[in-house]
């Protein structure tokens, strides 16, 4: 009985305890049901903010794209960053300070404004103020109209101190501005690093009146960074190559942090760079702050296109045209046609050329020249390829003097002598050869019923120069040949007569070989030109003056330098002035006793025309400084003048063609009256024994110069300057134009600095009571050059190591959404 009581008992508390466990599960569950639907509610909710941050950020770049689209759509917009309003030398604009030169040269303001850390690199666009731009480019200067920023907002300036940022980098009001680029991109906020961090306006996204979210980005200018995954074609040996040369890179080297990047030759994997992150890879010193730093300034993914930033449009590939040849006629607008001018008929319709043809010929001499080639001497008169390769002529002497013989008794005869040094120069960084001999002759160019240079008072009888053509005269029709050789790249060396020359009266023509300055025993007299004649004096108890003079006349020298026949003209250089009148103290008076003692010839007059060396001291060789422009010297000889050109004259009322410095010397001191004669002076050989003789510099600078070269490869449109690309109305190939005329930005100085053709009158001067003037166009060759190619034009020959990149640059565009 007891057993079965207490079972029972046992069976009775299990039924409560199952009850109690069934109705804790059920809370559990339902607890569980609960949570589930909180948690699937929070989570509807962030998908729900997640959808539409995403839709605000693709709001956020589509106006970005648009705005890019609609700002640089156009070929001919140009952009960079608002620190452009900077100084000129380069420094930056400090927060807050007032662009540097913001008003354009017509008066209208460029639109650049002050920027602040956050802002300054804020990208602009600009475009051309000119409705034409095709047309005004070569008679005016462009001015350019600001056209946006490309960052969210409107109306948004740099210069708005809402968008500035604090000392600790943060917007000075978060709820107006947000950092896009900060800390984590360009580093911890310092007063180092601020200055790069990108601040852009917020933009509030509204529905039904009730903010929703915002958002804001900014269009960054990756054109404006130097592109650091180029790697050059470089050679690492000892020969100088264009491709060496020539800026291969960008110049990543310089900016802080790069100092140790890979140069080119250095790793040949550097052209697989393609993100930023990967720099790291070819440097590992460049990881965390340096690159950071390098943020604004460097970046694999600067590329951009040919675009016509002048007129729109893609440029024309010269270097087809190069390989292929010119077409004759133009199959599309900007076409170059061979036998037109580069600078349009319509902008300057009455100059001569350049013509593109010479482009395609300067193109060949250098294809066939190679790297370590010669270069043979050639006449664009006779070869027909519109290039002329010559020796420059650095400098030229001319030694009037005169020759006493006696005839009998006490009667002698006077004779004219001449003796003529010339120096020449290589320009080029090759071997200039020539197989026949250069031919040298000097005319005149007084005109008829002028006596020219002459001994004065034996008149007629005793000339340097003809009066007309047929007169006798030392130099008429005197042909001096300078023999076959070759000039090494960068040298001179001048040449003068080595033997007596003795021309009896009438003769029509001789021909003198001249010989190597240090070898031609250059002092002596007596290898000389002597003009005989068969007049004679009688000098018992006479005296003659002997000087050479021109009293009120003036005469002007023409040199010409040929090869070949007389088409074969390498230079002319018209109207050196041999001016020299009367003066008592230096004149050399003839009388039986002198006249029985010099035997040998003796100066009387030098004349010396040099080519201005920008180091020589010309102010100390003139009575006054004031007459340095009028004797043809200069500081800027080769930054003004073709020193190579074919036809050099003496503009305005220039004594001399410039770039040529004229001197006449006829003192005792320098031009010796000692019996028994024979002796040139010091005057004569003054600077020319060495050889090679140095030219360029000065007469004591360094012994070669290399001026002007024929690339073999043409990398970049910057080579074009070794062209001779010089015209006016009357001729290619001239002297008062600078030898380097593309690709060059001086002002020229016979033309108005706000023009780019200016017609003048020269004068030249004849006598004192006449002066002949003619009109004559001067051009600004450069700008004119420089406004049809630049914008216009490409070589696609460039690798894709080379540095040219085309105009328009590629963008990075970064964006923020909060809500």
């Amino acid at each position: 009985m007891m057993r079965s009581l207490q079972k029972k008992q046992t069976n009775q508390g299990f039924a409560l305890i199952a009850t109690i466990s069934v109705m804790v599960l059920l809370v559990m569950v339902a607890l569980a049901m609960l949570s589930l639907a909180s948690i699937e509610q929070r989570s509807q909710g962030l998908s729900n903010a997640k959808i539409e941050a995403q839709a605000n950020a693709r709001l956020a770049l589509m106006h970005a794209i648009a705005k890019l689209q609609s700002a640089t759509g156009p070929d001919q917009r140009i952009t960079t960053s608002a620190d452009f309003a900077g100084k000129a030398d380069g420094t930056e604009l400090a927060n807050g300070a007032q662009p540097e030169n913001n008003l354009a040269h017509d008066g209208t303001n460029k639109g650049l404004t002050s920027v602040s850390d956050g802002t300054r690199y804020w990208t602009g666009v600009w475009k051309n103020r000119a409705t034409a731009p095709g047309t005004s480019i070569y008679t005016e200067t462009p001015s350019s109209e600001h056209v946006d920023w490309l960052v969210s907002g409107e109306n948004s300036t740099p210069s708005d101190p809402t968008f500035a940022l604090s000392a600790t980098g943060q917007p000075t009001d978060d709820t107006k501005a947000v950092i896009l680029v900060g800390k984590n991109t360009v580093g911890p906020a310092s007063p180092t690093t601020i200055r790069n961090y990108i601040s852009a306006p917020l933009i509030s996204i509204s529905n039904d009146g009730q903010t929703s979210g915002r958002y804001a980005w900014w269009v960054g200018d990756e054109g404006i960074k130097t592109r650091n995954n180029i790697r050059a074609d470089y050679a690492a040996d000892a020969t100088a190559r264009y491709e060496d040369l020539i800026a291969n890179r960008r110049g990543w080297e310089s900016i802080p942090g790069y100092e140790n990047y890979p140069k080119p030759g250095q790793d040949e994997d550097l052209e697989k760079v393609i993100s930023d992150r990967e720099m790291e890879l070819a440097e590992p010193s460049l990881l965390g702050t340096p690159l950071q730093r390098t943020f604004h300034s460097a970046t694999p993914y600067s590329i951009g296109l040919a675009t016509n930033s002048l007129t729109g449009g893609l440029k024309v590939d010269l270097t087809y045209y190069l390989e292929n040849g010119f077409a004759s006629s133009a199959a599309f607008p900007d076409a170059p046609v061979g036998n037109e001018n580069i600078i349009p008929q319509s902008i300057a319709p009455s100059i001569s050329g350049p013509k593109w043809r010479q482009l395609k010929d300067f193109y060949d001499v250098g294809k066939s020249t190679g790297t370590s080639g010669e270069i043979f001497v050639q006449s664009a008169e006779a070869s027909g390829n519109n290039i002329t390769i010559a020796p420059i002529i650095t400098d030229l002497r001319t030694l009037f003097g005169a020759k006493v013989k006696k005839h009998s008794g006490t009667i002698y005869q006077i004779f004219a002598a001449t003796k003529v040094a010339v120096s020449i120069a290589n320009p080029y960084p090759y071997p200039l050869r020539w197989n026949t001999p250069l031919k040298l002759e000097l005319k005149s160019d007084t005109p008829a019923g002028i006596r020219p240079s002459c001994i004065w008072d034996i008149g007629a009888y005793c000339q340097f120069l003809p009066q007309h053509t047929g007169s006798s005269a030392c130099l008429h029709r005197a042909i001096m040949h300078i023999p076959a050789s070759v000039l090494l790249p960068g040298e001179a060396r001048s040449y003068t007569i080595g033997q007596a020359v003795e021309r009896p009266w009438g003769s029509p023509q001789v021909d003198i070989d001249l010989v190597q300055f240090s070898r031609g025993n250059p002092t002596n007299f007596e290898h000389a030109i002597i003009q005989k004649n068969n007049v004679g004096f009688n000098m018992n108890g006479r005296t003659i003056r002997l000087d050479v003079r021109e009293s009120t006349n003036s005469t002007q020298m023409t040199a010409e330098l040929r090869i070949g026949s007389s088409s074969g003209l390498l230079r002319r250089i018209k109207s050196f002035e041999c001016d020299n009148g009367y003066f008592s103290k230096t004149t050399r008076w003839l009388n039986s006793y002198w006249a029985s003692r010099m035997t040998k010839p003796f100066a009387l007059q030098l004349f010396t025309f040099q080519i201005s060396q920008p180091g020589a001291d010309y102010a100390s060789l003139l009575p006054t400084q004031n007459l340095m422009g009028i004797s043809g010297s200069t500081l800027r000889t080769f930054a003004d003048f073709n020193v190579r050109a074919d036809h050099f004259k003496a503009p305005i009322t220039s004594y001399n063609p410039p770039p040529y410095f004229g001197k006449s010397e006829n003192s005792f001191a320098l031009l010796p009256f000692v019996q028994p004669g024979g002796d040139t002076g010091t005057a004569f050989t003054r600077n020319l024994v060495s050889n090679p003789l140095p030219w360029g510099r000065s007469p004591f600078g360094p012994p070669k110069t290399i001026l002007f070269s024929f690339p073999n490869k043409l990398l970049s449109l910057g080579q074009l300057q070794h062209a001779d690309l010089t015209a006016d109305d009357r001729t290619i190939s001239v002297s008062l134009q600078p030898g380097n005329a593309f690709a060059n930005s001086y002002a020229p100085p016979l033309v108005k600095r706000h023009l780019t053709k200016e017609q003048r009158k020269d004068y030249l001067v004849r006598n004192n009571s006449r002066a002949d003037p003619s009109n004559h166009n001067y051009y600004d060759i450069s700008y004119l050059l420089n406004a049809t190619i630049w914008d216009r034009y490409f070589l696609s020959t460039i690798p894709t190591s080379g540095i040219a990149e085309p105009e328009n640059p590629n963008f990075t565009t970064t964006f923020a959404t909060d809500d």
